[in-house]
């Protein structure tokens, strides 16, 4: 452990830093995004299955920039690419809360969804790019910061929506965005990796990059669900109270923050394989518990518990997918970061749909079955481990 930690010690602070308040502020967003959405419902007077449209517009927003922002870090790597669209995310939620219309609507969730997906695989790759050059790792942790981003975003999401109310609090959370990217902006790492691998975007001819975007895509499927239809589910079903809205979420985030914080030294110690399979496991019995929940109290404690499963997935995947023999490392990232927003922006659409017929609770239980099969392909993850020798 002690050669471990000497060696996590060699990233140069300021850029660490630096790019793990980018992963905050992206996680900031999107917290006070979910308790949102319960507001967002009752101004524009739309129904489950409608909300459920616009959050496919914002997925279609995501898959739309994947490939371009890929071609664009071949090209020039991964530092221009996270400071323009974090700039672009910073203004998400001010741009959704002025919409007056479902057109108007659209337009912002598209614009929304491709500068927050634009700027979740850059920072990735930055992330990566450092990882590579220092032979260290440290992707869970700066996945933990987003989760740490999402708690605070989910717990002050609602207060502030009742005391400031709906454009006094997007107002403030863009205020948070810009000042956390002005700290951000002139210390990001500057990686020249991405250039030097390729000069044109294509897709992998490798099967495995697809393999491990499935089993990206199945783990975020739980995630996307908790995001975007938690919230409903505590005040419809649960009957909790309004400000309670982004409780669910915040303790999905709290219990993912906490495991990714420490998931480096997991992974050090267990092996990425072993953390995968064993993370099925409790991501399986988190969403049961919460599906099956008699109160807000037992819901939470779900939530939790499936935060604790899914909280290294991603990572884990991302870094395997960036360690492809034969694959450039900003394609094998992108790649699979296409395949998992897929799932965590077009399936709570579905979701919503299928709100319409069946409630919330059986919606969250079922969802456990998307843990099996990434299981069974747990053995794909083993190049996540390479920097580690």
């Amino acid at each position: 452990m002690q050669h471990y930690l000497s060696r996590y010690n060699h990233v140069l602070p300021r850029e660490r830093i630096a790019v793990s308040a980018l992963f905050l502020l992206n996680g900031y967003i999107l917290g006070n995004w979910a308790p949102k959405i319960p507001f967002f419902l009752e101004r524009m007077q739309i129904t489950e299955s409608t909300m459920g449209s616009l959050i496919l517009i914002l997925g279609f927003g995501g898959l739309f920039i994947l490939p371009i922002t890929g071609y664009i870090m071949s090209k020039v790597g991964s530092q221009i690419p996270s400071r323009l669209f974090a700039l672009a995310a910073s203004f998400g939620l001010l741009a959704i809360t002025l919409a007056n219309n479902l057109i108007i609507a659209g337009i912002a969730l598209f614009f929304v969804g491709a500068a927050m997906i634009g700027m979740d695989i850059a920072i990735n790759g930055n992330v990566f790019a450092i990882e590579k050059s220092k032979k260290i790792k440290f992707m869970s942790s700066c996945h933990g910061c987003w989760s740490v981003g999402g708690i605070i975003g989910g717990i002050t999401g609602g207060a502030l929506i009742e005391f400031l109310g709906v454009y006094g609090h997007a107002l403030f959370v863009t205020f948070i965005c810009l000042a956390i990217l002005t700290y951000a902006w002139p210390r990001l790492q500057v990686d020249t990796h991405s250039t030097s691998t390729t000069t044109d975007f294509r897709l992998p001819r490798k099967p495995t990059v697809y393999l491990l975007g499935i089993m990206s895509f199945l783990a975020v499927l739980p995630e996307g669900a908790v995001i975007d239809w938690s919230a409903l589910y505590f005040i419809q079903e649960l009957e909790s109270p309004a400000v309670s809205a982004g409780y669910a979420f915040s303790a999905f985030s709290v219990a993912m923050a906490t495991i990714r914080l420490s998931g480096d030294a997991l992974r050090h110690r267990f092996g990425s394989i072993f953390i995968i399979r064993s993370s099925c496991f409790i991501g399986a019995a988190g969403m049961v518990i919460a599906g099956q929940a008699n109160g807000m109290v037992m819901a939470m404690v779900g939530f939790a518990i499936a935060g604790i499963g899914i909280a290294n997935m991603v990572p884990i995947v991302m870094s395997a997918a960036g360690n492809q023999e034969g694959v450039p490392s900003g394609i094998g990232i992108s790649t699979v970061g296409f395949m998992s927003m897929v799932g965590i922006m077009s399936a709570p659409a579905v979701l919503g749909f299928a709100a319409e017929y069946v409630s919330f609770s059986t919606i969250f239980t079922w969802l456990a079955i998307s843990f099996i099969p990434i299981f069974f392909m747990s053995t794909l993850v083993d190049r996540a481990d390479k920097t580690d020798s």
